[in-house]
């Protein structure tokens, strides 16, 4: 990885304007705002490996780094990748926004409603730029997604970032070597790879919170129903109670305590209107045989008493 700029080399009041020049013939059109009034340092080192050029960026705190007008062909086709190592920034664009911590990897796009900020931390990132053609051609719809984050915890974020970790300490390794575009090659099928894992867990994800849904929907309305057991429930939802209860676990609840907060809360409800009710009537209408059991509950949920609410 070799300095291709620094701010220390050019004087104070040029640094700004001049980063802002450098990275955007690198990278991307860029204003920046940086925090401190006195010297702004940034640095950018880069390598070419294979078909892809890395960049390697730290940079003082800015509050905002804006995207200017640019042409299609010269930014708008590449994709960049964000693999960062310190601090933290923040990306918006449109109705989007990704909060990027070490170690969680960002897939974008550039465009001028594209945002990026890290105004109160140091970063250091390393950024690959990918051309549009071979994103297309090695990540399917690469450049017309929106920006996608993968989380370092993630199998695929990790791999790819212990692979860049090697990557960049590599000395004397010619751009088109062997060596250097089986590496390449082996950080798209990475990042394939990862996309595509997290495209099917967000899909999952989907699937399962609209069965929670549906089940949720179908308990409420069974609120007064005092012997509905999770086995029916099931049943009624098409569903085993194995995997209705899979559902709630994982929300990190019983379906049945779930059921009986939902009970006490629409006791709750109906208690604060005020007004002549029966305590007795109101527990039976929330699915409660036992007052007693109703009463305890309710105070243990609320900190007051069925009754002492009713009389407020």
């Amino acid at each position: 990885m070799k300095t291709y700029f620094d701010t220390a080399t050019v004087q104070q009041r040029m640094q700004v304007p001049e980063w802002c020049e450098r990275l955007g013939q690198k990278l991307y059109p860029i204003d920046l705002k940086p925090q401190a009034l006195t010297n702004f340092s940034a640095r950018i080192g880069e390598m070419r490996l294979g078909a892809l050029d890395l960049f390697e960026l730290n940079v003082d705190p800015v509050s905002v780094s804006k995207g200017r007008s640019c042409t299609p062909a010269a930014v708008e086709s590449n994709v960049f990748v964000s693999l960062l190592r310190r601090g933290r920034t923040e990306l918006k664009r449109d109705n989007i926004s990704l909060v990027q911590m070490p170690r969680d990897i960002v897939i974008w796009q550039r465009t001028p409603a594209t945002i990026w900020g890290h105004p109160n931390h140091q970063i250091r990132s390393i950024v690959l730029k990918i051309s549009g053609n071979l994103a297309e051609s090695e990540i399917a719809g690469a450049c017309h997604q929106r920006p996608r984050l993968l989380r370092a915890a993630s199998p695929a974020a990790a791999l790819l970032n212990n692979l860049v970790d090697e990557v960049i300490t590599m000395r004397d390794v010619s751009a088109n070597s062997r060596l250097a575009n089986t590496t390449s090659q082996c950080i798209l099928d990475i990042l394939r790879a990862g996309l595509a894992a997290d495209e099917c867990s967000s899909v999952e994800g989907e699937r399962r919170a609209r069965h929670v849904d549906h089940a949720k929907n179908y308990l409420r309305s069974r609120l007064g129903d005092a012997e509905l057991t999770v086995e029916d429930a099931a049943s009624a939802l098409d569903m085993s109670a194995r995997t209705l209860n899979r559902l709630f676990a994982q929300e990190g609840e019983t379906v049945m305590k779930w059921l009986q907060k939902q009970r006490l809360k629409s006791g709750f409800a109906i208690l604060s209107r005020g007004g002549q009710v029966k305590i007795a009537d109101v527990a039976l209408d929330c699915g409660f045989v036992n007052f007693s059991h109703f009463s305890s509950a309710f105070r243990k949920a609320y900190g007051v008493t069925p009754r002492e609410l009713a009389s407020r």
